[in-house]
């Protein structure tokens, strides 16, 4: 088939189109992404505003939230301060969270870290959870330490329930009794966990 003028013209209308919409993509999230550097440069309440701010801008927009993930190494740093209890990682990692899209491995290193804070501090994550959103897998994200050792689940996961039934909060009571069930299903019936 023989391609006429008209055909070319639109092919390479096209291209521009789609290589002009990739760069401003690529403009956009290097910008939100100095959001990110900032934080991780001084871990600040306004730093965190500012990455807060940026996502909630986006409105529900997929690809608009998507260019404001932290990239790959930053999201590296940001579980290495959620890890070190970094005052305003936890939230930074929520917000993270809402960008939608990682790799597998970043995704499940960034559960990991968030899972951690259960133990940690249940209220403060209740509150983040119902701030933000209900992801079980938060709850049961195992540390890699105990892949391969069902009694070490076991045992974190009894940390976990014992610590979300220290929350009293009124104001928390579906997202306790929401982790309570979700903790309690993921130990299993056997457990003796009431």
């Amino acid at each position: 088939m023989r391609r006429t003028p008209q055909d070319r013209r639109f092919r390479y209308s096209s291209r521009l189109l789609l290589e002009s919409a990739l760069l401003i993509a690529i403009a956009t999230s290097c910008e939100a992404n100095s959001d990110w550097q900032t934080f991780l440069d001084d871990p600040s309440a306004s730093s965190l505003a500012r990455i807060e701010q940026a996502i909630a801008s986006c409105d529900g927009e997929v690809d608009c939230r998507q260019a404001r993930r932290p990239t790959s190494k930053e999201l590296g740093e940001l579980i290495a301060l959620v890890n070190r209890d970094q005052p305003g990682a936890v939230e930074a990692g929520f917000a993270a969270m809402a960008t939608l899209v990682f790799s597998a491995g970043d995704y499940n290193d960034l559960l990991q870290a968030l899972a951690s804070q259960i133990q940690k501090e249940p209220r403060k994550f209740l509150s983040l959870v119902k701030a933000n959103y209900r992801e079980p897998k938060l709850l049961t994200k195992m540390p890699s330490a105990s892949v391969d050792d069902p009694a070490m689940q076991t045992g974190i996961l009894r940390e976990r329930i014992a610590a979300v039934e220290r929350v009293s909060d009124p104001s928390l009571a579906d997202e306790r009794t929401w982790a309570l069930d979700v903790l309690r299903k993921s130990l299993g019936p056997d457990q003796g966990v009431e």
